[in-house]
């Protein structure tokens, strides 16, 4: 009876090895984690948008951009920031804007899924 007992357990470790490389034990994906800064720079008609990339999630690279416009959770305009190896913090430039106008921008990082930064907010110079 030990013999059997034996040759069962080692029947269902082999068996769960072989389901678990197979579609049972996928690796998991982790979405990278981001967060928007607050703008800088703050000129009449540029701006300077900051972001933190927190972790990569299980990403080797993520891909950074801002989104932004004139009005809330509506972001018209996107610019590209160079894709990430390792956390840290990025920014992106931005100009061609209104003065004396308030815009709303968010960081965004897609990896392995994607993650949305808060929005933030800042307001143009007035023109002197």
């Amino acid at each position: 009876m030990g013999k059997m007992l034996r040759l069962l357990l080692v029947c269902c470790i082999l068996l769960s090895a072989a389901l678990c490389t197979s579609f049972l034990c996928e690796k998991q994906r982790i979405a990278p984690t981001i967060k928007t800064k607050y703008a800088t720079d703050i000129t009449a008609t540029a701006a300077r948008l900051n972001g933190d990339l927190i972790t990569l999630g299980t990403a080797s690279q993520v891909k950074l951009t801002f989104e932004w416009g004139t009005r809330g959770a509506s972001y018209t305009k996107k610019g590209t920031v160079p894709a990430m190896t390792v956390p840290g913090l990025f920014y992106l430039d931005i100009s061609g804007l209104e003065p004396d106008t308030t815009y709303y921008f968010r960081a965004v990082a897609v990896g392995d899924g994607t993650h949305y930064g808060a929005e933030r907010s800042f307001k143009t110079a007035a023109v002197s």
